[in-house]
């Protein structure tokens, strides 16, 4: 929702040339807001009930006369083509009485709609006005540059992810291996590394027209890097997700396209909780159920869905925009304000319908092909509020989708220009809403067991238990810690867990409290003492725990007394040896990239193996007579899908200590085990393929 000033940042002259021609072209743009509600020719979305098999969806389908385009399987949504000539007004209005269908509508488009030009050429060192406005600065010298640990989908015209103040701050997916054309992680998109293109049907968000490409930059430019913008965020992963054309206008069809990518990937794990929508169209009859219920279906799995509140200059309670306008309790919908925090004449505004006021006029940020340029337009400041949730977000991670919208809305700064005109009567403030969240009373934590000298004997099975409490809030997590390890967490009280097969040692543990505004505090320490059992020469081993998330950096969580790491050096501890047979190896990369690939015992990373397309054995001899974990990371680097199962033998008598089965390898498992004595560990193939190992780790 911008005009578009498509020169670089130049002289000031230049400037004044690039604002009269964006004048001149304001015209004929802003007719078009008349047409901007209107739907794609035989086209329909359906969405099924929870029970609608795909029998039924067919059966759906063959009443009416339809063909599927798409299955979006997140949102359990239906593209289908009508027959020519058919009013999808009226198909969608007798889907809709079928039993099996939720809600169906038509293929409404979408546009970024025109705005004002800029009324301000002077272009000094204040430049980025906004940012400064909401004072991102403040944040950044009280409560940090933000974290890369949140992602923010950008769903707009795609982003050129090269450009050199974005590339450093893209989300890269770590399930995908870039450019060898399969769907490594097994999500329907091939080479999905930066997100995908709903427009063109195909993985590559490259963006064709520029508006997503600015709006990235407000959300997140890199700072500190001695060019061009930075971003509200100046550390953040943006998402793109290409749903708006080169001409500018994207359908329903693609939009929930891309929140169905966005749901997919919060459901496989990724951090990703803002969805910046600079986009939208006045409604056109009935309101769009099926873009609605995809919006909600990304609240549903945590994320706030920001969303431009439009530029036709109207009350959009009488006249809805939409998405904007939805009554979804995880949209925040934003208006424009200009240097003098007065609403832009052309921002959609709503006493109830609009949530927040944010920078919109004459916005600096990235452009096409390495430039820069000024824009205008609630675009401008959807970008802005999109930025400062991911601040928030990187100091409160705890978060739920209302508190998230909340902090945004209660603490504007309060003007009286916005008093009824936006709900919160107000203009972002980013600090405002850390400082209010960090003004908040921390939860308390107590361990009340075990008490501090307890005695156990290894393998030992321990309860650890803490009562906590918070006085402004709830409490939304404890986690317990062993010599600064996580050993495991609960929601719930009371607050407890079990920690099985410890090993010989001293261990200091604690317990840290989260509440529900993401403030922490950590209990006193309590210290035992776990001996070990009496000295045997015969062979134990007690299965502890399968890890699938720490993938291949094991420094600092595994390998404490001793490691080998296949392809690179070996360190083990005094008390053992390691030693393999009956194996190959193998490594497919020296270096690559991938978290999946084992940390290097210095740095980098390696790809190595030990493999055997039927069996090979690891002799593992402890010799102090104490027990200590073990643990294997077993990688399916390419992946094939391999399965394997890994047997823990007494050398002596030859005993199946114990056994694990093992498969979807993929990123990267590791099983660990409390051994005591010698022992063979036989490495099986159970599926096609071989078996394989990369790594050998002792502990304490």
């Amino acid at each position: 929702m911008n005009i578009r000033f498509v020169a670089p940042l130049r002289s000031l002259a230049s400037l004044c040339v690039v604002l009269l021609l964006c004048y001149a072209s304001f015209s004929s743009l802003k007719a078009q807001q008349v047409q901007s509600g209107d739907f794609v020719p035989g086209e329909v979305l359906v969405q099924y009930g929870t029970g609608a098999s795909e029998a039924r969806r067919a059966a759906v389908r063959s009443a009416h006369g339809a063909q599927k385009l798409a299955h979006l399987g997140e949102l359990n949504v239906d593209h289908l083509r009508i027959s020519p000539g058919a009013d999808p007004r009226a198909v969608a209005e007798a889907l809709r009485r079928d039993p099996d269908v939720i809600e169906a509508q038509p293929n409404y488009i979408r546009r970024i709609a025109p705005a004002a030009p800029p009324n301000d050429p002077l272009w000094l060192d204040g430049t980025l006005w906004g940012i400064d406005r909401i004072q991102a600065q403040a944040v950044w010298n009280n409560f940090g540059l933000g974290t890369t640990t949140v992602v923010v989908a950008d769903i707009d015209t795609g982003v050129q992810y090269t450009h050199p103040d974005l590339a450093a701050n893209m989300w890269q997916n770590p399930g995908e291996i870039p450019g060898n054309g399969l769907d490594d992680d097994g999500n329907g998109y091939v080479d999905d590394v930066y997100g995908i293109d709903a427009v063109n049907h195909d993985s590559d968000p490259w963006d064709d027209h520029g508006h997503g490409t600015h709006t990235a930059g407000t959300i997140g430019a890199v700072g500190d890097n001695a060019i061009g913008v930075v971003g509200v965020s100046r550390n953040v992963k943006i998402l793109a997700c290409k749903m708006i054309s080169a001409s500018g206008s994207g359908t329903d069809a693609e939009a929930a396209t891309c929140f169905d990518y966005v749901v997919a990937m919060k459901n496989r794990g990724v951090n990703l909780r803002v969805t910046s929508n600079s986009w939208g169209s006045l409604r056109n009859g009935a309101i769009s159920s099926v873009l609605q219920n995809a919006v909600d279906a990304a609240g549903n799995a945590g994320i706030l869905n920001v969303m431009a509140a439009g530029n036709n200059g109207y009350n959009i309670e009488a006249i809805p925009f939409d998405p904007a306008s939805f009554t979804s309790p995880s949209i925040i919908a934003v208006a424009a304000a200009d240097q003098s925090d007065n609403r832009a004449s052309f921002s959609n505004y709503g006493a109830t319908s609009v949530d927040i006021a944010a920078p919109g006029v004459y916005i600096a940020s990235t452009y096409l092909n390495g430039t820069y340029v000024f824009n205008t337009g609630t675009s401008m400041a959807t970008p802005h509020v999109a930025g400062a949730a991911a601040l928030v977000l990187a100091h409160a991670p705890g978060l739920a989708v209302g508190d998230l919208k909340a902090a945004l809305m209660t603490n504007v700064d309060p003007l009286p220009q916005w008093g009824g005109v936006v709900a919160s009567g107000g203009r972002l403030n980013a600090f405002r809403a850390l400082s209010a969240l960090n003004s908040g009373s921390k939860p308390t934590v107590t361990l009340t067991a075990p008490t501090t000298g307890a005695i156990y004997t290894a393998p030992a099975t321990i309860n650890v238990a803490a009562a906590a409490s918070d006085v402004d809030g709830s409490v939304a997590r404890v986690d317990f810690y062993a010599n600064e390890t996580l050993v495991g967490s609960d929601t719930t009280s009371p607050y407890q867990v079990t920690w099985s097969s410890v090993a010989a040692g001293s261990y200091s543990l604690t317990a840290v409290a989260t509440d529900n505004w993401g403030l922490t505090t950590t209990s006193s320490t309590v210290s035992i003492q776990v001996n070990p059992a009496s000295p045997t020469t015969g062979g134990a081993a007690t299965f502890v725990r399968t890890d699938v998330t720490t993938q291949g950096n094991w420094r600092g969580g595994y390998g404490a007394d001793g490691y080998v790491v296949v392809g690179d050096v070996t360190s083990l501890p005094s008390y053992a040896s390691a030693q393999p047979s009956g194996h190959a190896a193998w490594t497919w990369d020296p270096a690559p990239a991938s978290t999946r690939a084992l940390q290097r015992a210095a740095s980098g990373r390696v790809a190595a193996t030990w493999y055997s397309a039927t069996q090979f054995a690891i002799d593992v001899n402890l010799t102090d007579g104490q027990s200590h974990q073990l643990a294997l990371y077993a990688l399916d680097w390419d992946p094939l899908n391999r399965a394997e199962r890994i047997d823990v033998v007494d050398a002596a008598s030859g005993v199946v200590l114990d056994s694990r089965n093992v498969a979807g390898l993929s990123t990267g498992a590791y099983l660990v085990w409390t051994v005591r004595g010698h022992v063979r560990l036989n490495v099986v193939c159970t599926g096609a393929y071989n078996a394989v190992i990369s790594g050998l780790f002792f502990d304490p």
